[in-house]
């Protein structure tokens, strides 16, 4: 179990290498992109994960949410992103 551990860790480094040189604005079309029919919620639920991480793979997270809320598509996908982090996190307090 370790050594699977120990692989889940690198892939998600090189996971983080891999995102960060990727161009933000082909980023900002992927969940630009979700529409309410659920096609792409997955795509919201991976950015707000990675948004969250202390390492910033996708750089400050004020800046990659201003740039997907200016585009097309953009400012819904943000609200929505904010809204499950709320409820995440509403969550987490309930439990106790």
């Amino acid at each position: 179990m370790a050594a699977c551990a120990q692989v889940a860790g690198a892939c998600k480094r090189h996971d983080h290498q891999l995102l960060a040189s990727l161009d933000l604005e082909g980023l900002w079309d992927v969940p630009a992109g979700w529409e309410a029919s659920g096609e792409g919620e997955g795509s919201l639920d991976k950015t707000v994960n990675t948004l969250v991480q202390e390492s910033m793979p996708l750089g400050p997270a004020t800046e990659f949410v201003s740039g997907l809320a200016g585009r097309a598509g953009g400012a819904e996908a943000v609200s929505t992103m904010l809204s499950r982090l709320a409820t995440a996190i509403a969550g987490e307090g309930s439990s106790e």
